[in-house]
Formats: structure tokens, C-alpha cells, sequence
């Protein structure tokens, strides 16, 4: 795991001046502290950065930059590639030089062999740009499910790129300054849709994309895998779709175990990270490194006795952290430095002290149970958004006009009665708009008008976030089951954007890197072609998921009520940081009144205060009042 920057002047007459490579490096040194390397181009054109965290070949010979042995290629490259030992005996055999065993170099040697079809051989994760002098092109590339981020920026002429934003801010080419459509939709989606992030002018690479530049200035952007592979649904009975799973599974665990230093995981006790457990148990002859983390005061989402259960019972070293109120506080005055835009989820305030834990217990590799809800129906609102569209099924005869007519009735009461969520399905009905948005919604359509101030109102007037689910549902055909098609959203928006990029940074905040067997592309290819129905028998929750796993994973586990990590916005924003959120908001952020007004935030906290749960609104206003005091209202690089 590791850092990667650069800048191609690809179509004016500057050059690449060393200190703003070194510069950029050094805004990414927690994502790798055991080397640094720069490559500059004969002409200046172009200059490459990277920061190590060694996993794979600790020797030097695993330095990036790093050259293929032809001369015409350097790659500088973020992840790990689980299947590519299997890889490099194949290229050998097809005439191809190692100078070292990292995986780096088998990218470079399929990269020669392939070109940009390379990609598609690749198992694992990772962001990578690839430098071609022969020619004069640079490649840039981001995995298939979106685990690694990767940042750019094109301004007159010039591309600069990185993992993480702040160092994109660090050229003086670039300012920060806030994207009103991003804005717009973070409100909504918890998170930036790709490839739009907070910062106007600073887009990120969506996940299964490649894109490429190069010195005639001609600008490629091509999307390379996709969940949805057009393939016919399984017909097996239900005994062989669960082996089936399981061996995915178990391949997946066993191709993600792969490393030259000490690996564990995050260990909840629930479902997901306990089969990571077993499955990794079965393969080791030493105890499995587990880290748990609960929040004081909390018994009700307090997971340690289950986690203690498991650890005892696969044999593991087991650590803990307990966390409070002083810790998410704490956090607070450096946490949208280490997101770079904000991610409004709670979740990352405890997944940086686990992380930070397991650093101290030097196990710089951790498997984490990330794509096991969404693949399996974990979600207790996939069940209600499932009998939600049963019911609509059943009405697509009624006219539209009738459903506008029933909307503007039924519309002001449901909110009088705090029945948001219902009022907007009703919205949505009434506009014959998708129905499932995500897993994780904050400010619905129609409030957005009520929290922008009438300037940011009147910017993004123009702006809709039922256009922008509709775009990402787009690739679809229209036949699929529509579970499929909400586990195929969750791939596109809520997983890349938002949770698998709050453990990125929050995990690379302590310099620790995280692998999440469940989102193989194999196995998920897999589960795609799985009926839906299958799924969600007799309304349980990942149903198949424990078929798969029982007699491997505990009954005590497979039969426990599902918990959130630490629970949820509703039990994080606490009365302490609730009292935070509210004095940052209204005396030390400028967001009030140039971006959201006071009557509705005020509305906001007293309805929370009140008993009508307001945790998710909360913390997307908190992370867009801590963004915008770190980026956008003062210059945040100069004081870091």
C-alpha cells in the first residue's frame, strides 16, 4: 500500500521543478513511511512521486518508481496484487525479466506484454499511472470495485494527479475552492459522486475506469469492468449456490492472506468479520491477529463480548480500545484533513482508533468485512425498500397525473408527522424516479431547499440528484431483478465513495493497509448472477451468506440480531458531540449563510434533541463544517 503523485505538462511549455514532486510527496507520507522516490522525464515533462509502505519484497528492489527492464516504461502504484506469483509464471514463461518479487514489477511486464488489456488480468486493488515515453502517453487506472482512490486535475494544459487531494492542493496551480453540483449531492449521498469531489476542478477516477493523456493533448476516459457482465442467472439449487459462495470465499481469504509482514483483522463479532476469522484460522499455524474497538457508555452497541467469544474460540490474539466522546472530538480537528472531502459517516471516527491500534501492535495488514451487506442483503433497509417496490409493481397503472395529486395532499402532512422518508418515496412515485437511492441518505430532495442558504439555492437550481441516480443505474438493461440492481448501485456510489474510502484514509492515517476479501470481483461476479429471491428468504438478512458459512462460523453468530460497527449516526452523535456539531455550526463556520441557513439547521438539532433521530443530518453538516474551516475558509497546507 502506498502513495502515488504526479504531473504531466502534456500540452505547454513548462517543466516539472523537483520540489513540487518532493512537495507532493511529502503530503502523503502516512500512506508510505519506509521509502520515498521521484522520476523525471529527459524533458521535464513529466514527474512522478512515490511513498512506500513495503508489503510485498521489503528489499530495495520493490523501489518506485520503478522501470520496466525495456526502458520504456515507469509505473508508480498503490495496492496489492493477490494473484500475481500465478501471473509472473506465465510471463516468464513468455520471455519476461524480473529484477525483483514484487507485484509492481508484474504490472510492468503485463503492461509491455498487453497494453492497457493488462488491467483485466489484475486480481486485487489498486491506483496506478503508467508512463510510456516510446509513446509520450500516461495511463492512470483505478481497480474495479474503487478500493484505492485516485485524485487529478487538468488545468491549462497540465495533469496532476495523486491518492489523496491534499497533495493535488500543495501545486500552485491548484486552489480549493468548493464544486456547488458536488456540494449538492454530498447533501443527499453521504459522499462526492465520481468522478466530482468537493473541490471544483479536482474530479476522482470512478472505479473500473482507466484514463489516459497524452502529448498531442488527446484525453481518453474508458470504463473497463463492470459489475453487470450480462451473464445468465444461476439455476443451481440452493445447497450448490452455497458451496458455491464458499469456496469463492475461501479463495478470496486465502489470495488476500498474501504479504511479507504481519496481517490480522477487525473483529466485530458479527457475521462478516468472523468468517474473515475462520476462513483465515483454517489457513495458519500461528493465532490470527483481531482488533475490536466499542464506544463507552454504549452497552447496547457494545460488541466486545461477541468479539471476545470468537477470538477465544479460533485461537486468536485478541486486542481491544474503548473509545469516547473526548476521542471523537479529539479527532475533530484533524479529521477532514485526513478525509480531504468530507465522508459523512460516523464509522470513521472508531476505524481510526482500531486502526491506530493495530499500528501499535505492528500489523500494518488487516482484512475488513466491507461488500458483505451489499452483496448479501445485509441491510435491514433492502428488505424495505424490496417491499417497497413489490407494492409499487402493483400500482404502475395508475396515471401520473393521480400521483402528483396525491403528492402535493399527502406530501405536508406525512412531514408534520415526521414521516420524511415516506413523503419522499411518495415524490420519487409521483416522478416515476428510481426508488432506491442507497443504503445511507441524509437530507432528502425536497429538504435541500429548506437547508441552502438562497445563494447556494439559486447555484444549484439546476442541479438534481435523481439525475445523478439515474445515471449510475444507466448501464443496466432493465431486466434485472431489482435486488441486483440495488446491490449494482451500492458497487457504483455508496461502497467506492463512502465506505470503502473512509477506511482508506482512515486506516492509511496510521499508515496501515486494508484488503476486503469480499469484494473479489470473482466472488461478486458470482453473487450477481445469484436470483434475487434467494437472498432474501423468509426475510432474513444475508440468508445465503450464513447457508454458506454455518458449521464454520458459530449458530450464536449466524442467529444474532445484526449491529452496526458501533451502531450508527443515531447512538455516535451523543449529547457531546451533538453540543460540538451544533457551536461549530453556528459560531465558528461561515457555512451558515454562504451555504446552508439557520432556521433549518436549528430545526435539525432541536427535532434530534427532541427524540426524532438526526444523527445522519448531523454528521454531514458537522463534516462539511469541519471541511470548510480546514479548506476552504482558511489556507489549511500552510499550517500542517
Amino acid at each position: 500500500m502506498c502513495g502515488i503523485c504526479g504531473i504531466y505538462h502534456f500540452k505547454n511549455n513548462r517543466i516539472v521543478e523537483s520540489d513540487q514532486i518532493q512537495r507532493m510527496n511529502e503530503r502523503l507520507a502516512h500512506r508510505g513511511p519506509d521509502d520515498s522516490g521521484t522520476y523525471f522525464s529527459p524533458d521535464r515533462k513529466l514527474g512522478l512521486g512515490h511513498r512506500r509502505l513495503s508489503i510485498i519484497d521489503l528489499s530495495p528492489a520493490g523501489h518506485q518508481p520503478m522501470e520496466h527492464s525495456a526502458g520504456n516504461l515507469q509505473i508508480v502504484y498503490n495496492g496489492e496484487i493477490y494473484n500475481h506469483q500465478h501471473l509472473r509464471q506465465t510471463l516468464e514463461k513468455q520471455g519476461h525479466s524480473y529484477m525483483s518479487h514484487s507485484d509492481t514489477e508484474t504490472i510492468l511486464n503485463l503492461y509491455q506484454e498487453y497494453g492497457i488489456e493488462a488491467l483485466k488480468h489484475l486480481r486485487g486493488m489498486f491506483a496506478l499511472a503508467i508512463w510510456d515515453h516510446e509513446r509520450n502517453e500516461l495511463t492512470l487506472a483505478r481497480d474495479r470495485v474503487g478500493i484505492k482512490p485516485l485524485y487529478y486535475t487538468i488545468q491549462d494544459g497540465t495533469l496532476i494527479f495523486a491518492s489523496e487531494i491534499k497533495a493535488i492542493l500543495s501545486h500552485p496551480l491548484v486552489s480549493a475552492e468548493i464544486d456547488p453540483q458536488a456540494l449538492y449531492h454530498y447533501l443527499t449521498l453521504a459522499a462526492a459522486p465520481a468522478p466530482l469531489t468537493m473541490f471544483a476542478g479536482i474530479k476522482k477516477l470512478p472505479a473500473g475506469y482507466w484514463m489516459r493523456v497524452d502529448g498531442s493533448g488527446r484525453i481518453t476516459y474508458t470504463r473497463w469492468w463492470d459489475a453487470i457482465r450480462n451473464q445468465p442467472m444461476l439455476d443451481d439449487d440452493e445447497a450448490t449456490i452455497s458451496r458455491g459462495i464458499l469456496d469463492h470465499l475461501r479463495d478470496s481469504v486465502k489470495s488476500h492472506m498474501i504479504s511479507d509482514v504481519p496481517f490480522g483483522v477487525f473483529l466485530s463479532g458479527g457475521i462478516d468479520s468472523t468468517t474473515n476469522v475462520a476462513l483465515m484460522a483454517e489457513l495458519m499455524d500461528r493465532p490470527v491477529q483481531t482488533f475490536s474497538v466499542s464506544i463507552t457508555g454504549q452497552d447496547q452497541f457494545n460488541e466486545f463480548e461477541y468479539a471476545r467469544r470468537m477470538a477465544k474460540h479460533f485461537h486468536c490474539d485478541h486486542h481491544e480500545v474503548e473509545i469516547g466522546d473526548e476521542h471523537f472530538i479529539s479527532l475533530f480537528e484533524q479529521l477532514a484533513y485526513l478525509q480531504d472531502e468530507p465522508l459523512a459517516d460516523p464509522v470513521c471516527v472508531p476505524l481510526y482508533y482500531v486502526s491506530q491500534l493495530a499500528r501499535q501492535n505492528g500489523v500494518p495488514v488487516i482484512q475488513v468485512g466491507e461488500g458483505a451487506d451489499e452483496l448479501f442483503c445485509g441491510y435491514p433497509k433492502f428488505l424495505l425498500a424490496l417491499q417497497l417496490i413489490s407494492k409499487w409493481d402493483k400500482l404502475q397503472f395508475v396515471p401520473k397525473s393521480i400521483w402528483h395529486a396525491g403528492y402535493r395532499m399527502a406530501g405536508r402532512i406525512m412531514e408534520s408527522k415526521g414521516r420524511y422518508l415516506e413523503r419522499e418515496h411518495l415524490r420519487r412515485l409521483s416522478k416515476r424516479e428510481e426508488l432506491f437511492w442507497g443504503g445511507a441518505i441524509a437530507f432528502l430532495e425536497y429538504e435541500k431547499d429548506l437547508l441552502l442558504s438562497s445563494e447556494m439555492r439559486n447555484i444549484c437550481r439546476d442541479y438534481n440528484t435523481a439525475g445523478q441516480i439515474a445515471a449510475l443505474y444507466e448501464p443496466l438493461n432493465g431486466s434485472e431483478e431489482y435486488f441486483t440492481r440495488m446491490t449494482y448501485l451500492e458497487l457504483k456510489q455508496r461502497l467506492p465513495e463512502l465506505l470503502l474510502m473512509r477506511v482508506d484514509k482512515m486506516a492509511m492515517a496510521h499508515s496501515i493497509e486494508t484488503r476486503v476479501p469480499f469484494l473479489d470481483h470473482l466472488l461478486i461476479e458470482y453473487v450477481l448472477r445469484i436470483p434475487s429471491k434467494m437472498h432474501y428468504r423468509n426475510d432474513s438478512l444475508k440468508y445465503l451468506l450464513k447457508k454458506a458459512v454455518t458449521g464454520i462460523v458459530p449458530d450464536e453468530i449466524l442467529n444474532r440480531p445484526k449491529v452496526g460497527f458501533c451502531g450508527s449516526a443515531k447512538n455516535m452523535v451523543s449529547p457531546g458531540v451533538d453540543k460540538f456539531a451544533y457551536e461549530l455550526l453556528t459560531s465558528k463556520s461561515n457555512i451558515l449563510g454562504e451555504i446552508v441557513n439557520r432556521e433549518y439547521v436549528d430545526r435539525v438539532f432541536a427535532r434530534h434533541q427532541g427524540g426524532n433521530n438526526q444523527g445522519m443530518r448531523i454528521w454531514n453538516l458537522l463534516n462539511l463544517a469541519l471541511w470548510y474551516r480546514q479548506w476552504i475558509n482558511k489556507p489549511a497546507l500552510s499550517e500542517v
